[in-house]
């Protein structure tokens, strides 16, 4: 899902942001704690039971640049 800087901001409630986006969420929220640290698949053994069994799903803000050439 794609949020507007200040949706996304708004609905953080509490949760810590890392990664590249925390710069972006920052011009709208300077009260965001900095942070150097980008998400780590090696940190998914810290994530609740009920997170770490969810299936793996990709998360799209927008359709793919890729169309297929040949349509079946």
């Amino acid at each position: 899902m794609s949020r507007k800087p200040a949706d996304a901001v708004a609905a953080l409630t509490g949760r810590r942001v890392v990664g590249q986006g925390l710069a972006r969420l920052r011009s709208v929220d300077d009260s965001l704690p900095d942070s150097d640290r980008l998400p780590d698949a090696a940190d998914a053994v810290l994530l609740p039971a009920a997170q770490a069994s969810l299936p793996p799903a990709p998360l799209y803000g927008r359709a793919p640049d890729a169309v297929p050439s040949v349509r079946a």
